[in-house]
């Protein structure tokens, strides 16, 4: 693209240099899935996507993933899905949930990624608030699908691939509409704070709606490349364990990931954790998205140094703080650096660790990424001073229709025009900048 939003933030001699001069460059005319597969000029070979099973790994370039996601929008397109309109996602991590998920972006209808985890009630809130055009579901959901009540015109299934196509019944067999459709398909043009995604969220109040529009993969940008400790040309490879059902996994780090030319790694079993080396040895894992509880029970499981393959996992990254001995475990067993991240529902990973610039304190959330600012503020709305306790305010410097919805937040003193999105998370921030969470105990 002509002006390339890809923040390069190395290029900064130190944080507070590009604390100052960083911003975002958000283009008028943006569309994920279009920016991600068409930014490679060797996307033809160049691998996207490393889908585990049991009797080996299936890959998928970039130009493979262009070229299914082109089919499946026409096969959307087929079914009725128009601009605007919404499709949801319910699928393991697969090859079939990406080329969904893209597919659906580049028609500019909007993905709801939902969590093959969610209790019935969940589900049914989340099909009646987003009122879904078409879904696209593992087989093994159909009947709770149905059972839920709320009416979806196209329900494409994802069966394990047959020569004969059986069909599904009720609803369509995903890979066949995919293999039937025309491949000859233009992307259509959305403005980069369109919609594109919508979260639902748990909370102590129940689910939360949280819409992320095309934008918010820029926004993410500056967040990875501090993650990653600014080791963007190396081969890469970025697995979690999470279903890509939420902001984290999602805009915060696979599609981050294929930004870069990574590959991702996928696993529709979802291993437990306790099992997941061999996961990460077979698929050659460098970098590990994770809570700290997985990466504890990876620590569990794994007592045992770099195994005689040896593991090429580098960086593991943490939406929350990391204790020092879990630190310790990764450096000592597999030569690998732990990154915190601290990710807002709304605005995505807005704090981070950078080994690059500075140091952070271990058990931190890191400091403001460049392009944000964090403040911490009492019941009011007022600004604290540093080592004070209160909610974690947060502001984007671009303000755009992606921060629209933040602004219905709890109301603070600070001035709504200002952009300020007043979290429900609590902590403080040192006279250095970095964040300390509250402890929940």
């Amino acid at each position: 693209m002509p002006d390339d939003p890809t923040p390069n933030l190395e290029r900064f001699v130190s944080y507070e240099h590009a604390r100052r001069e960083f911003r975002s460059l958000v283009p008028e005319s943006f569309n994920i899935a279009d920016a991600i597969l068409s930014r490679h000029p060797d996307s033809v070979t160049r691998v996207a996507l490393v889908e585990a099973k049991l009797g080996g790994l299936n890959t998928y370039t970039y130009g493979g993933l262009d070229y299914l996601s082109d089919k499946f929008a026409n096969a959307l397109d087929k079914r009725g899905v128009r601009f605007g309109d919404s499709v949801a996602v319910i699928l393991p991590q697969s090859a079939a949930a990406i080329i969904a998920q893209l597919g659906v972006l580049k028609l500019g209808a909007v993905v709801i990624p939902l969590s093959l985890d969610l209790d019935a009630a969940a589900l049914e809130f989340s099909l009646r608030d987003s009122a879904p055009r078409a879904a696209v579901v593992h087989h093994t959901l159909r009947d709770r699908l149905r059972m839920t009540g709320v009416a979806i015109e196209g329900v494409f299934a994802v069966n394990i691939l047959t020569a004969e196509f059986q069909d599904v019944s009720p609803g369509f067999d995903f890979w066949r509409a995919v293999f039937e459709a025309s491949a000859e398909f233009t992307t259509v043009e959305t403005t980069a704070y369109a919609p594109a995604f919508i979260f639902y969220v748990a909370t102590s109040e129940g689910l939360i709606r949280a819409t992320q529009s095309h934008a918010s993969l820029i926004y993410q940008l500056p967040a990875f490349e501090m993650g990653d400790g600014f080791q963007l040309g190396e081969p890469s490879t970025l697995w979690t364990p999470q279903d890509w059902a939420s902001v984290d996994s999602t805009v915060c780090s696979v599609y981050p990931a294929l930004w870069y030319g990574w590959r991702v790694a996928a696993c529709e079993a979802r291993p437990a954790i306790a099992g997941a080396s061999s996961l990460i040895d077979r698929c050659e894992i460098t970098d590990l998205f994770a809570t700290v509880v997985e990466v504890e029970a990876l620590r569990e499981s794994n007592q045992r140094s770099i195994p005689e393959s040896g593991f090429k996992l580098r960086n593991i990254v943490c939406a929350s703080p990391v204790p020092a001995d879990l630190h310790d475990w990764a450096s000592q067993s597999f030569g690998a650096s732990i990154n915190a991240v601290y990710t807002n529902t709304l605005l995505g990973s807005v704090a981070a660790s950078c080994k690059r610039w500075y140091e952070t304190p271990r058990g931190s959330l890191g400091r403001a990424v460049p392009g944000y600012s964090i403040e911490t503020v009492d019941q009011r709305g007022g600004f604290l001073p540093a080592r004070s306790e209160g909610r974690l305010a947060i502001r984007r410097e671009e303000l755009g229709a992606s921060v629209e919805q933040a602004r219905s937040q709890p109301s603070s003193a600070t001035n709504p025009s200002e952009g300020w999105v007043v979290t429900d998370d609590v902590g403080f921030k040192d006279e250095d900048g970095n964040f300390w969470p509250s402890r929940s105990d």
